[in-house]
Protein backbone atom coordinates (compact mmCIF):
# COMPACT_ATOMS: atom_id res chain seq x y z
CA UNK A 1 0.00 0.00 0.00
CA UNK A 2 3.15 2.56 -0.51
CA UNK A 3 1.70 3.32 -3.87
CA UNK A 4 -0.47 6.74 -3.74
CA UNK A 5 -2.33 5.45 -6.70
CA UNK A 6 -3.99 2.17 -5.06
CA UNK A 7 -4.32 4.07 -1.94
CA UNK A 8 -6.48 6.73 -4.40
CA UNK A 9 -8.10 4.60 -6.60
CA UNK A 10 -9.27 1.46 -4.83
CA UNK A 11 -8.87 2.42 -0.76
CA UNK A 12 -9.49 5.45 -0.07
CA UNK A 13 -13.34 5.45 -2.35
CA UNK A 14 -14.13 1.54 -0.01
CA UNK A 15 -13.29 3.69 3.19
CA UNK A 16 -15.46 6.74 2.17
CA UNK A 17 -17.86 4.34 1.23
CA UNK A 18 -17.64 2.77 4.89
CA UNK A 19 -17.63 6.01 6.39
CA UNK A 20 -20.24 7.02 5.51
CA UNK A 21 -22.62 4.31 6.08
CA UNK A 22 -21.14 4.64 9.33
CA UNK A 23 -21.68 8.35 9.99
CA UNK A 24 -25.59 7.42 8.77
CA UNK A 25 -25.77 4.69 11.15
CA UNK A 26 -24.66 7.14 13.99
CA UNK A 27 -27.40 10.08 12.35
CA UNK A 28 -30.36 7.52 13.57
CA UNK A 29 -29.15 6.17 15.99
CA UNK A 30 -26.58 7.69 18.38
CA UNK A 31 -27.50 8.31 21.91
CA UNK A 32 -25.65 9.76 24.54
CA UNK A 33 -27.12 6.89 27.35
CA UNK A 34 -26.71 4.01 25.15
CA UNK A 35 -24.73 0.99 27.00
CA UNK A 36 -23.21 -1.87 25.40
CA UNK A 37 -25.43 -4.95 25.81
CA UNK A 38 -24.74 -8.45 26.51
CA UNK A 39 -27.61 -11.15 25.24
CA UNK A 40 -29.35 -7.86 24.67
CA UNK A 41 -28.91 -6.73 28.06
CA UNK A 42 -27.45 -3.50 29.09
CA UNK A 43 -24.31 -4.19 31.13
CA UNK A 44 -23.60 -0.29 32.86
CA UNK A 45 -20.86 0.01 30.41
CA UNK A 46 -21.23 3.23 28.24
CA UNK A 47 -21.14 2.30 24.33
CA UNK A 48 -18.73 4.82 22.64
CA UNK A 49 -20.23 3.68 19.46
CA UNK A 50 -23.43 5.46 19.69
CA UNK A 51 -22.35 8.31 22.85
CA UNK A 52 -20.78 10.96 20.82
CA UNK A 53 -24.31 13.09 20.15
CA UNK A 54 -27.89 12.56 19.54
CA UNK A 55 -29.51 11.06 16.84
CA UNK A 56 -33.01 11.34 15.25
CA UNK A 57 -34.50 7.81 16.74
CA UNK A 58 -33.25 8.59 20.54
CA UNK A 59 -34.86 12.37 19.74
CA UNK A 60 -38.01 10.94 18.53
CA UNK A 61 -38.35 8.14 21.19
CA UNK A 62 -37.38 10.50 24.00
CA UNK A 63 -40.00 13.16 23.18
CA UNK A 64 -42.77 10.75 21.92
CA UNK A 65 -42.27 8.30 25.42
CA UNK A 66 -42.07 12.10 27.43
CA UNK A 67 -45.31 13.53 25.20
CA UNK A 68 -43.48 16.34 24.22
CA UNK A 69 -44.73 14.49 21.13
CA UNK A 70 -48.34 14.01 21.44
CA UNK A 71 -49.28 9.99 20.93
CA UNK A 72 -52.14 11.43 19.00
CA UNK A 73 -49.53 11.40 16.63
CA UNK A 74 -48.33 7.89 16.70
CA UNK A 75 -49.34 4.66 15.65
CA UNK A 76 -49.12 1.18 17.11
CA UNK A 77 -48.18 -1.43 14.95
CA UNK A 78 -49.46 -5.12 15.90
CA UNK A 79 -47.16 -7.83 15.27
CA UNK A 80 -48.17 -11.71 14.38
CA UNK A 81 -46.34 -12.13 18.18
CA UNK A 82 -47.52 -10.37 20.56
CA UNK A 83 -45.20 -8.14 22.68
CA UNK A 84 -44.67 -8.31 26.38
CA UNK A 85 -42.46 -6.25 29.27
CA UNK A 86 -40.45 -7.92 31.11
CA UNK A 87 -41.20 -7.12 35.55
CA UNK A 88 -40.44 -8.11 38.75
CA UNK A 89 -41.26 -7.21 42.14
CA UNK A 90 -38.49 -7.05 45.18
CA UNK A 91 -40.04 -6.91 49.03
CA UNK A 92 -37.93 -5.73 51.40
CA UNK A 93 -38.19 -7.35 55.06
CA UNK A 94 -36.04 -5.45 57.46
CA UNK A 95 -33.83 -7.20 59.86
CA UNK A 96 -30.66 -5.67 61.74
CA UNK A 97 -29.98 -3.85 58.38
CA UNK A 98 -27.81 -0.98 56.85
CA UNK A 99 -28.28 -1.09 53.38
CA UNK A 100 -30.91 -2.19 50.56
CA UNK A 101 -29.19 -2.98 47.40
CA UNK A 102 -30.65 -3.35 44.18
CA UNK A 103 -28.45 -4.39 41.06
CA UNK A 104 -30.38 -3.30 37.67
CA UNK A 105 -28.66 -4.55 34.54
CA UNK A 106 -25.06 -4.89 36.24
CA UNK A 107 -24.86 -1.66 38.53
CA UNK A 108 -25.55 -1.79 42.29
CA UNK A 109 -27.85 1.36 43.90
CA UNK A 110 -27.28 0.85 47.58
CA UNK A 111 -29.85 2.89 50.20
CA UNK A 112 -28.98 3.19 53.76
CA UNK A 113 -31.73 1.82 56.09
CA UNK A 114 -34.03 4.31 57.44
CA UNK A 115 -36.06 3.21 60.05
CA UNK A 116 -38.59 1.02 58.52
CA UNK A 117 -38.51 -1.55 55.52
CA UNK A 118 -41.48 0.80 54.26
CA UNK A 119 -39.20 3.99 54.78
CA UNK A 120 -35.84 2.62 53.29
CA UNK A 121 -37.82 1.10 49.60
CA UNK A 122 -39.39 4.57 49.33
CA UNK A 123 -35.87 6.37 50.26
CA UNK A 124 -34.00 3.61 47.17
CA UNK A 125 -36.97 5.32 45.19
CA UNK A 126 -36.28 8.77 45.69
CA UNK A 127 -32.64 8.68 45.45
CA UNK A 128 -32.22 6.59 42.60
CA UNK A 129 -35.49 6.42 40.12
CA UNK A 130 -34.01 9.41 38.11
CA UNK A 131 -30.64 7.81 37.64
CA UNK A 132 -32.08 4.59 36.83
CA UNK A 133 -34.70 5.49 34.19
CA UNK A 134 -32.20 7.60 32.35
CA UNK A 135 -29.79 4.94 31.22
CA UNK A 136 -29.48 2.72 27.84
CA UNK A 137 -32.80 4.99 26.50
CA UNK A 138 -35.11 2.15 25.07
CA UNK A 139 -33.45 -0.61 26.28
CA UNK A 140 -33.99 0.80 29.81
CA UNK A 141 -36.38 0.08 32.80
CA UNK A 142 -38.76 1.86 34.81
CA UNK A 143 -39.02 2.05 38.66
CA UNK A 144 -41.99 2.02 41.13
CA UNK A 145 -42.90 1.57 44.82
CA UNK A 146 -46.45 -0.32 44.12
CA UNK A 147 -47.24 -0.88 47.90
CA UNK A 148 -45.21 -1.05 51.16
CA UNK A 149 -41.78 -1.85 50.79
CA UNK A 150 -41.56 -3.07 47.16
CA UNK A 151 -39.72 -2.14 44.39
CA UNK A 152 -41.28 -2.81 41.08
CA UNK A 153 -39.18 -3.08 37.56
CA UNK A 154 -40.72 -3.12 34.72
CA UNK A 155 -38.93 -2.76 30.51
CA UNK A 156 -39.32 0.80 29.47
CA UNK A 157 -40.22 -1.31 26.11
CA UNK A 158 -42.15 -4.01 25.04
CA UNK A 159 -39.89 -6.78 24.31
CA UNK A 160 -36.59 -5.61 26.22
CA UNK A 161 -34.82 -8.03 29.18
CA UNK A 162 -33.28 -6.81 32.29
CA UNK A 163 -31.10 -8.57 34.98
CA UNK A 164 -32.15 -7.46 38.71
CA UNK A 165 -31.53 -8.72 42.22
CA UNK A 166 -32.21 -7.62 45.78
CA UNK A 167 -29.90 -8.06 48.50
CA UNK A 168 -29.60 -6.55 52.28
CA UNK A 169 -26.50 -5.61 54.12
CA UNK A 170 -27.61 -7.40 57.40
CA UNK A 171 -30.16 -9.85 58.53
CA UNK A 172 -32.72 -8.71 56.18
CA UNK A 173 -34.40 -10.04 52.94
CA UNK A 174 -35.43 -9.35 49.60
CA UNK A 175 -38.37 -11.72 47.69
CA UNK A 176 -38.86 -11.92 44.43
CA UNK A 177 -42.74 -11.98 42.99
CA UNK A 178 -44.54 -10.87 40.05
CA UNK A 179 -42.39 -12.47 37.58
CA UNK A 180 -43.28 -11.79 33.95
CA UNK A 181 -40.49 -12.68 30.79
CA UNK A 182 -40.03 -10.22 28.36
CA UNK A 183 -41.22 -11.39 24.92
CA UNK A 184 -40.30 -9.97 21.67
CA UNK A 185 -42.30 -8.82 18.19
CA UNK A 186 -42.47 -11.30 15.83
CA UNK A 187 -43.17 -10.80 12.08
CA UNK A 188 -46.19 -7.93 10.79
CA UNK A 189 -49.70 -9.06 10.82
CA UNK A 190 -51.11 -9.66 7.66
CA UNK A 191 -51.80 -6.06 5.81
CA UNK A 192 -50.52 -4.40 8.78
CA UNK A 193 -48.00 -2.07 6.90
CA UNK A 194 -50.66 -1.04 5.02
CA UNK A 195 -53.28 -0.51 7.59
CA UNK A 196 -50.21 1.75 9.46
CA UNK A 197 -49.27 3.91 6.24
CA UNK A 198 -53.43 4.76 5.84
CA UNK A 199 -53.71 5.43 9.71
CA UNK A 200 -50.87 7.63 9.90
CA UNK A 201 -51.95 10.07 6.97
CA UNK A 202 -55.44 9.88 8.76
CA UNK A 203 -54.14 11.74 11.71
CA UNK A 204 -51.30 14.26 10.01
CA UNK A 205 -51.19 17.20 11.76
CA UNK A 206 -52.93 20.67 9.33
CA UNK A 207 -49.09 22.13 9.53
CA UNK A 208 -47.87 19.27 7.84
CA UNK A 209 -50.17 19.17 4.76
CA UNK A 210 -48.37 22.36 3.40
CA UNK A 211 -44.79 20.37 2.89
CA UNK A 212 -43.73 17.34 1.00
CA UNK A 213 -44.17 14.85 3.22
CA UNK A 214 -42.09 11.34 2.70
CA UNK A 215 -42.61 8.32 4.23
CA UNK A 216 -39.38 6.15 5.97
CA UNK A 217 -40.18 2.37 6.23
CA UNK A 218 -38.65 -0.53 7.97
CA UNK A 219 -37.66 -3.38 5.66
CA UNK A 220 -39.66 -5.10 7.33
CA UNK A 221 -42.88 -2.80 6.66
CA UNK A 222 -41.96 -2.77 3.31
CA UNK A 223 -41.72 -5.73 2.35
CA UNK A 224 -45.50 -6.56 4.35
CA UNK A 225 -46.73 -3.95 2.51
CA UNK A 226 -45.21 -5.23 -1.28
CA UNK A 227 -46.93 -8.75 0.37
CA UNK A 228 -50.40 -6.92 0.68
CA UNK A 229 -50.41 -5.14 -3.00
CA UNK A 230 -49.33 -8.63 -4.37
CA UNK A 231 -52.64 -10.20 -2.79
CA UNK A 232 -54.34 -7.53 -4.54
CA UNK A 233 -53.28 -8.44 -7.52
CA UNK A 234 -52.52 -4.77 -8.18
CA UNK A 235 -48.96 -2.53 -8.26
CA UNK A 236 -47.91 0.42 -6.78
CA UNK A 237 -49.30 2.90 -9.24
CA UNK A 238 -46.51 5.74 -9.20
CA UNK A 239 -43.13 6.26 -9.11
CA UNK A 240 -41.20 9.51 -8.27
CA UNK A 241 -37.84 10.42 -8.92
CA UNK A 242 -36.05 11.22 -5.69
CA UNK A 243 -32.65 12.40 -5.19
CA UNK A 244 -32.08 10.61 -8.52
CA UNK A 245 -32.99 7.24 -7.90
CA UNK A 246 -37.11 5.89 -8.58
CA UNK A 247 -39.12 5.15 -5.41
CA UNK A 248 -42.69 3.77 -4.85
CA UNK A 249 -45.15 6.05 -3.35
CA UNK A 250 -48.20 5.71 -0.94
CA UNK A 251 -51.03 7.53 -1.93
CA UNK A 252 -48.24 9.60 -3.47
CA UNK A 253 -46.13 10.45 -1.09
CA UNK A 254 -42.85 9.00 -1.58
CA UNK A 255 -41.56 5.74 0.31
CA UNK A 256 -38.06 5.68 1.07
CA UNK A 257 -36.93 1.94 2.26
CA UNK A 258 -34.41 1.88 5.39
CA UNK A 259 -33.04 -1.66 5.75
CA UNK A 260 -30.44 -0.26 7.61
CA UNK A 261 -33.00 0.91 10.39
CA UNK A 262 -33.86 -3.05 10.55
CA UNK A 263 -29.86 -3.86 11.32
CA UNK A 264 -29.16 -1.14 13.60
CA UNK A 265 -32.56 -1.79 15.19
CA UNK A 266 -31.41 -5.39 16.05
CA UNK A 267 -27.57 -4.75 16.33
CA UNK A 268 -27.64 -1.53 18.57
CA UNK A 269 -31.43 -1.80 20.24
CA UNK A 270 -31.87 -5.45 20.84
CA UNK A 271 -34.40 -5.80 18.24
CA UNK A 272 -37.08 -3.95 20.31
CA UNK A 273 -39.66 -2.30 18.33
CA UNK A 274 -38.17 -3.74 14.86
CA UNK A 275 -41.29 -2.82 12.75
CA UNK A 276 -41.23 1.69 12.47
CA UNK A 277 -42.37 3.91 10.42
CA UNK A 278 -41.85 7.59 10.22
CA UNK A 279 -43.52 10.40 7.63
CA UNK A 280 -42.44 14.12 7.34
CA UNK A 281 -40.79 16.38 5.39
CA UNK A 282 -37.15 16.29 4.89
CA UNK A 283 -36.78 19.80 5.87
CA UNK A 284 -37.53 19.21 9.42
CA UNK A 285 -34.52 16.49 10.07
CA UNK A 286 -31.74 18.50 10.34
CA UNK A 287 -28.05 17.13 10.52
CA UNK A 288 -25.41 19.60 11.62
CA UNK A 289 -21.36 19.17 11.30
CA UNK A 290 -18.40 21.46 11.33
CA UNK A 291 -17.21 19.72 8.35
CA UNK A 292 -16.31 23.09 7.04
CA UNK A 293 -14.72 24.31 9.54
CA UNK A 294 -11.00 24.37 10.95
CA UNK A 295 -11.87 22.28 13.58
CA UNK A 296 -12.52 19.16 11.37
CA UNK A 297 -9.20 16.97 11.47
CA UNK A 298 -8.93 14.48 8.27
CA UNK A 299 -5.61 12.87 7.85
CA UNK A 300 -4.14 10.27 6.10
CA UNK A 301 -0.42 8.45 6.53
CA UNK A 302 1.67 5.43 5.58
CA UNK A 303 2.88 3.79 8.84
CA UNK A 304 6.33 2.18 7.15
CA UNK A 305 7.17 0.49 10.80
CA UNK A 306 3.08 -1.25 10.66
CA UNK A 307 3.35 -1.00 6.72
CA UNK A 308 -0.27 0.31 7.20
CA UNK A 309 -2.07 3.34 5.68
CA UNK A 310 -3.47 5.28 8.48
CA UNK A 311 -6.90 7.21 8.18
CA UNK A 312 -8.58 9.29 10.47
CA UNK A 313 -11.53 11.81 10.34
CA UNK A 314 -12.08 13.70 13.35
CA UNK A 315 -15.71 16.33 13.45
CA UNK A 316 -18.49 17.76 15.39
CA UNK A 317 -21.83 16.97 14.88
CA UNK A 318 -25.37 16.87 16.07
CA UNK A 319 -28.89 16.20 14.67
CA UNK A 320 -32.11 17.69 15.39
CA UNK A 321 -35.85 18.10 14.20
CA UNK A 322 -37.07 21.64 14.17
CA UNK A 323 -41.01 20.81 14.75
CA UNK A 324 -43.01 18.13 16.26
CA UNK A 325 -45.94 19.08 14.04
CA UNK A 326 -43.92 18.12 11.32
CA UNK A 327 -43.94 13.94 12.09
CA UNK A 328 -46.45 11.13 12.50
CA UNK A 329 -44.74 8.12 13.69
CA UNK A 330 -45.32 4.06 14.13
CA UNK A 331 -43.88 1.44 15.95
CA UNK A 332 -41.78 4.12 18.35
CA UNK A 333 -43.61 3.08 21.62
CA UNK A 334 -46.05 0.82 22.98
Amino acid sequence: MKSPDVWNKIMLPLIAQAGQDDLIRQMFFANPTAETLTSGIPTGTLDTNYTGYTGFMSWLFNDLYSGTIPQTQHVAIASSITSVKQEVIHTYTAGTDTFLNITINGVLYAQAYATSAIATASAWLTTHKANVEARSGINGVIVTNPSSAAIKITSKVKGQSFTSAGTVTGTGSVANSGIVAAVKAGGLANNEADLTLEYMLDIVTPEMHEYDLTFMLTASMYRNLVHTMKDRVSVFGDFVMKNGLKVPTYEGIPIIVRPDWDKWISVSQNGIKPHRALLTTNKNLIFATDGTSDSEMIETWYNQEAQMRRYRVQYKAQTAYLHKELVVMAGFID
